[in-house]
Parts: structure tokens; sequence; C-alpha cells
């Protein structure tokens, strides 16, 4: 259940991650919606590893945003230290 069903924000979570990988990994018949992302190198985040392009971070940087990723999608950095703040609906 989320907001839109009960009126209850999704509580949000988080995930850190060192060099190139898998920053979150994919929930069957959930979406990703990321709200923040801080990269201390630039990185590209792609929904997996050969995925689409999400968004392009430089290095030192705090995003706030709000990118909706499909049902059952990864988070993939290609680089740096990143930590990504986000919930699931």
């Amino acid at each position: 259940m989320n907001f839109r069903d009960n009126g209850i924000p999704s509580a949000l979570q988080w995930k850190s991650k060192t060099g190139a990988n898998t920053v979150i990994d994919a929930v069957a018949g959930k979406r990703i919606m990321i709200v923040d992302i801080m990269a201390s190198a630039a990185t590209i985040l792609k929904n997996g590893s050969g995925g689409t392009t999400l968004i392009y971070v430089p290095a030192g940087t705090s995003q706030k945003l709000n990118i909706d990723l499909g049902v059952g999608q990864e988070v993939y950095s290609t680089a740096g230290n990143v930590t990504i703040t986000y919930h699931l609906v």
C-alpha cells in the first residue's frame, strides 16, 4: 500500500555503493522512486548495467529530484561513490 491507496506515505530508504555496480536491486511488482542522489565522483545512473541512462550526476554534488523507474527496474551506477535516497511504490 502507498499514499495513493491509504493516505500514508511510504518510508524513505537509502543505499550506498562504491564503484560501478547495482546500487538498488529490482523489487518485483514495485517501482523505485528516487528523491535524492549524492555522488563523490561523477556517475551515470541507469536502469540496469546496459539500460537506459536516467541521469548524469557530477562529482561532489547532491541532486534533489524525482525519478520514477518502471516496475521491477534496478538502479545501476557507472562509477564513483554514490548514495541514493528513494522509496518503493
